[in-house]
């Protein structure tokens, strides 16, 4: 239940972290996040493969903290490499949009 908490924690976080600064309903979009559900919060802020990913994590994270598994293929050696998975294209995502912000062309 701890990877299930730490993930949704990062995916809040960098939901936050990733409403624009001059946005005029970023305090509202912030509150929506902290308190939505994790489902709604990665649908909204997430697509393509990466929210694909998301999503199995969170089943497999729900599926420690329930009696009956829906999921008993799977140890939680997966959700650990799923949360792995996550990291580096979360990384890849902030190192991309630091990079194409910083540097800037030099034409004189």
């Amino acid at each position: 239940m701890g990877y299930r908490k730490a993930l949704e924690f990062l995916v809040k976080d960098w939901a936050i972290q990733n409403i624009a600064e001059d946005d005029p309903e970023k305090d509202n979009k912030i509150n929506t996040v902290q308190s939505s559900f994790l489902g709604r919060v990665i649908d909204e802020f997430y697509d393509g493969d990466l929210q694909a990913i998301l999503k199995r994590a969170t089943w497999l994270g729900n599926d420690e903290a329930h009696y009956i598994r829906l999921f008993n293929d799977m140890p939680i050696d997966v959700l650990k490499e799923l949360i792995a998975l996550i990291m580096v294209e979360l990384d890849r995502e902030y190192k991309k949009k630091l990079y194409i912000e910083t540097i800037s062309s030099r034409n004189l």
